[in-house]
């Protein structure tokens, strides 16, 4: 029994805390190296998404694993984390593949046989 608790212990205390910031890092990487021009598509600014993604796996972070406590901390890291859930869903949805600007990337036909 105590080693199910302590894996249990393990899992939620470290694994799970570290894949979500690893959800944040894939959201600023990516919001990184799309054009600005794209997140007009989306309505929101790169900037705006960049300190989302940023700040909140900062804070993510510091709360879930350096377990720095501040008021309303869950609450203000929860938010943060259904930010990064929604650029990583609707929001890159609505700006398209990320090489648009060459256009997408298709095999070119040879045409006939």
């Amino acid at each position: 029994m105590f080693e199910v608790s302590s894996f249990l212990s393990l899992l939620f205390a470290t694994i799970l805390p570290l894949a979500l910031t690893g959800l944040f890092v894939w959201g600023f990487v990516d919001a990184l190296m799309r054009p600005a021009r794209q997140f007009e598509l989306a309505g929101r600014s790169k900037n705006f998404w960049l300190g989302i993604l940023g700040g909140g796996g900062l804070l993510f972070f510091a709360v879930r694993m350096l377990r720095l406590w501040f008021p309303f901390a869950g609450w203000v890291s929860l938010g943060f984390l259904i930010a990064a859930v929604f650029y990583l869903g609707p929001e890159r949805q609505r700006m398209g593949p990320r090489w648009t600007d060459r256009g997408p990337r298709r095999r070119q036909s040879r045409g006939g046989w």
